[in-house]
């Protein structure tokens, strides 16, 4: 009996303990996020190759893998806006791949380096090929970068990179708050290879699954004031629930939280 009864009072602190966890959410220096999940600080994957400040996080329960980052402006609002005028309407384009490659996915640098002496040759390896572990960030970018292609002779060889057509279904300059954020969301057509998948331990609830990627700007002073521009991108299974919409209002929500804290 009292065995029974300490297998209870623990698997009820087990529970407890999980919820509360799931419950803290995202802290950060930056903005802190209330979004449910495993959540842990994935140190690193900020030592890879992304711009300096960027701040990892990595929920090991779906995936799905956030970045935040403070910038100094809201770029390229108009240009994405126009080109992408037709989101949730038009086919999949690599173009989608190659702006969030540009933003908050770029190729882990460890990667380049081990690749970079046979580029010319014509045969580089996949992400997932690579001898070395790598991490969530490898998994995401790997099914962005279909890899390099190259043309002409060895003397006079021309490299260009290669990406995979994703469907970009958002692409919009909004109000968000008191401030104006920029939302880009982009999926892919279809579930990553399982070679992905196992190398880069992902879970394997992801088998299958499409992939969400997503990147916000917010402004929460507007596009004019000089108030620091917080930039968050998130690569996800479809499953997970996470999407622009609902990551934007924890961040306007929260950030005003902590502003009125602060005050």
């Amino acid at each position: 009996m009292k065995k029974s009864a300490s297998a209870i009072i623990a698997s009820f602190l087990f529970l407890f303990a999980t919820q509360f966890l799931s419950a803290q959410g995202i802290q950060s220096s930056i903005v802190n996020l209330t979004l449910t999940g495993n959540w842990k600080q994935a140190a690193d994957i900020e030592k890879d190759g992304i711009a300096p400040g960027v701040q990892v996080f990595y929920d090991q329960t779906t995936g799905t893998i956030l970045q935040l980052r403070n910038d100094y402006q809201i770029r390229a609002v108009n240009e994405i806006s126009q080109q992408f005028r037709t989101a949730g309407q038009a086919g999949a384009t690599p173009d989608g791949a190659k702006i969030l490659m540009m933003s908050m996915f770029p190729l882990p640098a460890k990667y380049v380096q081990a690749v970079s002496s046979s580029i010319h040759d014509g045969h580089v390896a996949k992400l997932w090929d690579v001898k070395d572990p790598g991490n969530a960030q490898w998994f995401y970018v790997s099914q962005l970068f279909g890899g390099y292609h190259v043309s002409g002779g060895s003397n006079s060889s021309e490299v260009v990179e290669q990406y995979f057509p994703l469907h970009v279904t958002r692409a919009e300059n909004k109000s968000a708050g008191r401030g104006d954020a920029l939302l880009f969301e982009a999926e892919t057509e279809k579930g990553a290879p399982d070679a992905a998948i196992k190398r880069f331990k992902l879970p394997p609830s992801i088998k299958d699954q499409r992939l969400r990627y997503g990147w916000i700007q917010y402004s929460p002073g507007g596009i004019t004031s000089s108030e620091s521009i917080i930039s968050l991108a998130f690569a996800t299974p479809v499953n997970s629930g996470i999407d622009v919409n609902t990551v934007l209002d924890q961040l306007v929500q929260n950030y005003g939280k902590q502003a009125s804290a602060k005050n």
